[in-house]
């Protein structure tokens, strides 16, 4: 799987200051794309 370059960017990295910020960044997006696939509204 290829990484976007866009999310090694260290403007991107440096928002997550805790484990924590990555797993909440993780959940949110998959609830996202969840919506998105399911023909939902995409706002969280």
């Amino acid at each position: 799987m290829d990484i976007p370059k866009e999310f090694l960017s260290k403007e991107f990295l440096g928002q997550f200051k805790s484990q924590e910020d990555v797993r909440e960044f993780l959940k949110d997006l998959h609830v996202t794309s969840v919506r998105i696939r399911a023909g939902q509204s995409f706002r969280v």
